[in-house]
């Protein structure tokens, strides 16, 4: 090789060395030498999320505009001082004080006590089951653990929290609690106007307390699951499940020449009737039988929803829930009855009690058992049957009111129960 070639090959080299050094300083060093200059710090609130705001100018004009900021988000600090300090998030650059400031996710969730914001319901474990156990309003809960993975960054919402009462180990969910007493014993409903109708009835004061004091009004974040699109507009055909599977080929065609879009399939009727093989059936019910028309297992069940959901079709399931006569015969404790615990017919049905937390498990443990093969579950019959009112006023009535709620308390929890376990199935709650 002569020198010439030589020189031009050691040229080569020598540039690709410096590219090579140009490209790690840009990749590595560069970024290293900002994560010291700048680290990384993570919003810390008793919310959560805290709200910022910032200084603009608009055409020559001071305006301000107020971001908000979930728990657990990344910012990059600035500049330090003893009190505040200036960090950078999405290109903006403001000011947060320092005890809003943690350097890691686990500092962010660390918390000694927990308080609800609603008379609430513990469960025996994570994703477990709903005990009898309660926590009031306000009451204050110790807190054993929580994990960094339970918080979610998008909405600053810790998913659970372990706690104690009574010396006994249980979880509650973080979308109802709050980390200080104050915002647990806050009035979200301050707005919320109401009737006192019911004063004529029950006393002076019966409505604020079933309609305010025992209601959580916080507002909540709408759930979007990007794995299962709610359709903009949902223009839905009510269907019998054999109807869907007698009548598969023309009701596929239905968007074809309609506006249809979407399905609502009766999987539990009014009769307390279940349209599929469940296994859950068997686990609250001494009598499984009478409620499983089982003609249809859950394979079969899955294979048809995926046919109509692969066709474009949104499906929803129903489920009738405080309408069901066969779990009422077979769990009268838990239903509607007179004071010597016989049932009460009522419009033609027997009623489980909308205060019974077996019927919350068993019509929540239904939608779970078919949660993977649909987008949405609609629980029809969220409500106690009307007319009821003179009953209860002289007492020939029993709801079984174990924990002395009001009936809208007692459905609010039902469906935030029902929203904590199906939410992790990325279905959509509908009542």
């Amino acid at each position: 090789m002569n020198e010439r070639v030589k020189r031009i090959v050691h040229l080569v080299l020598v540039a690709d060395c410096v590219i090579l050094l140009i490209y790690a300083s840009f990749t590595y060093f560069i970024p290293f030498l900002n994560s010291v200059v700048h680290p990384s710090r993570y919003i810390k609130t008793n919310d959560s999320v805290l709200n910022v705001s910032l200084l603009s100018f608009d055409h020559g004009e001071a305006a301000s505009k107020t971001i908000s900021l979930p728990r657990g988000t990344k910012v990059q600090l600035q500049e330090s001082s003893d009190t505040t300090s200036k960090v950078e998030y999405d290109g903006a650059i403001f000011a947060v004080d320092n005890a809003n400031l943690a350097t890691s996710l686990t500092e962010c969730v660390d918390t000694e006590y927990v308080y609800p914001r609603r008379m609430i319901n513990l469960f025996d474990q994570k994703d477990g089951e709903l005990t009898d156990a309660v926590a009031d309003k306000g009451e204050q809960l110790e807190v054993v653990s929580v994990s960094p993975d339970d918080l979610d960054v998008s909405t600053g919402v810790v998913k659970w929290y372990e706690v104690t009462k009574n010396d006994k180990t249980y979880w509650v969910p973080g979308a109802y609690v709050e980390s200080q007493k104050a915002l647990a014993d806050k009035n979200y409903g301050s707005n919320i106007q109401y009737l006192t109708y019911w004063d004529e009835y029950y006393g002076s004061g019966y409505s604020k307390d079933a309609y305010i004091d025992q209601i959580d009004y916080k507002p909540m974040i709408k759930q979007q699951y990007e794995d299962n699109v709610m359709p903009d507009v949902v223009n839905a055909y009510h269907v019998s499940l054999s109807n869907l599977i007698n009548h598969e080929q023309e009701l596929l065609k239905l968007k074809d020449k309609s506006a249809i879009n979407a399905f609502v399939v009766e999987i539990k009727n009014d009769d307390g009737t279940i349209f599929y093989d469940s296994q859950v059936a068997k686990k609250f019910l001494k009598n499984p039988q009478e409620a499983v028309d089982g003609s249809v297992s859950l394979e079969q069940l899955d294979a048809l929803f995926t046919r109509f959901e692969d066709a474009g079709y949104y499906m929803i399931a129903r489920i009738v829930t405080f309408k069901d006569p066969v779990f009422a015969k077979q769990n009268p404790k838990e239903a509607y009855t007179d004071q010597s615990g016989n049932l009460i017919m009522h419009d033609g049905y027997y009623w489980p009690s909308a205060f019974s937390r077996k019927a919350w498990r068993y019509n929540v443990a239904l939608a779970m058992e078919i949660a993977p093969f649909v987008n949405e579950i609609q629980f029809d019959y969220v409500r106690f049957p009307d007319g009821t009112l003179q009953n209860s006023l002289d007492g020939t009535g029993d709801f079984h009111n174990k924990y002395d709620e009001s009936k809208v308390a007692a459905l609010q929890g039902f469906l935030s129960y029902a929203h904590t376990l199906l939410a992790d199935q990325h279905v959509y709650v509908g009542a």
